[in-house]
């Protein structure tokens, strides 16, 4: 039996839909795979669980402005009762954050609180928190426009009297602000892209994994992977499971008298013609050496007999051998019955495969590959 080389057929199928921790919809590949998409979400994922911890440095930061700069400039006393308030909603925001990350919901806050305790207080000194917090966790557009609105919320005290405000001051700041956040934000991107580069390779890989290089078929691996899923997935879908397996009839032989090369040739001839005879939903794997084994969906008997004759009737047409005789393929399926397990469906077609071979072999006689034509019709290996 020859050594399975490495590889993978795939398929991506639709999957249900995520979405983003900023709400943008991302489509899901299927199981096993992993795309740009996924990993956009992964990392959106981890660095949102950073917001809470960003609060939280900035809640103990605020505990402090508020002894030191009370909140009674704007409306006297009552600025302690819409400070309570408002330390309310900010408590629950690291709750509710792991889920949604709403970065303008502490701009709002710190914007109030200035205007609370007046344009002398230092809470604007908070808003490049926010501003990183942002560039770490949301798109470059959101970035951005979170970016503009925190240096419009740094000239918030001109709106509401400030006559001494250090204008040029502050416009410095918000410049080294909106740097330091562009760089951030280039830096996540880049990092974005090497993981989706990353994660692409991988599945290249995976893929390269389960491919047979000389059919192009799935090759061991992927038949043993799918055939210990087709039970529990037949049973879910209430469909007919049918395995149907091929091989080619004295391999050995065409290899021996007419070279390796001739029995690669009837190899790929039989990969072709299962590829070429099968539905998009089936799936071809090479077994082994000169072994081949198709998962049939939905398929009646009939169906499954008219699906291996026409592969057999293919390799006889496109894959004559050196004598110009024509190389025969055996083959034999069975259907998933109630309680039978995977493997039992293998020993079921394996079964099935021997036994019409050998009936074939005692209706026509096994001929040898020197005394008569050089393969029988159906002759037994």
């Amino acid at each position: 039996m020859d050594v399975d080389a490495p590889g993978m057929e795939a398929g991506l199928e639709a999957a249900p839909k995520k979405t983003s921790p900023d709400g943008i919809p991302v489509r899901e590949p299927a199981a096993g795979a992993q795309t740009g998409a996924d990993v956009m979400l992964h990392d959106f994922t981890n660095v949102s669980r950073m917001g809470p911890a960003m609060w939280l440095i900035g809640g103990l930061i605020a505990g402090a402005l508020i002894v030191l700069y009370p909140p009674t400039h704007a409306i006297g006393q009552l600025g302690w009762v819409v400070s309570a308030a408002a330390i309310a909603v900010a408590a629950t925001i690291p709750i509710w954050q792991w889920r949604h990350s709403d970065v303008f919901t502490r701009q709002i806050l710190l914007v109030l609180a200035q205007w609370l305790a007046g344009p002398s207080a230092p809470w604007r000194e908070l808003l490049p928190l926010a501003l990183i917090a942002a560039a770490l966790t949301q798109p470059a557009r959101r970035a951005a426009a979170f970016a503009v609105a925190v240096a419009l919320s740094a000239f918030a005290p001109l709106l509401y009297g400030a006559p001494s405000f250090p204008v040029a001051f502050v416009l410095c700041e918000v410049l080294v602000w909106g740097a330091i956040s562009a760089l951030i934000v280039v830096l996540v991107e880049r990092l974005h892209a090497r993981r989706v580069d990353l994660s692409l390779a991988e599945e290249a890989a995976r893929h390269e994994a389960r491919i047979d290089e000389l059919t192009g078929l799935l090759n061991r691996r992927a038949f043993e992977e799918a055939l210990s899923e087709i039970v529990p997935q037949e049973k879910r879908r209430d469909r007919r499971a049918t395995l149907l397996l091929l091989d080619l009839d004295r391999f050995k032989l065409i290899n021996d008298r007419y070279g390796h090369l001739a029995g690669d040739a009837c190899l790929r001839a039989v990969g072709d013609a299962l590829r070429g005879s099968v539905r998009e939903l089936d799936r071809c794997f090479r077994w082994g050496g000169d072994e081949f084994a198709v998962l049939l969906h939905d398929s009646s008997d009939e169906e499954t007999a008219a699906v291996a004759a026409r592969v057999a009737d293919r390799v006889a047409a496109t894959a004559p051998l050196p004598d110009g005789s024509a190389p025969t393929v055996g083959r034999g399926w069975a259907t998933l019955a109630p309680g039978m397990d995977a493997y039992g469906l293998l020993g079921a077609a394996d079964h099935e495969l021997l036994r019409n071979k050998a009936s074939v072999a005692r209706e026509r006689g096994v001929r040898s590959l020197t005394g008569g034509p050089a393969i029988s019709a159906q002759p037994l290996d």
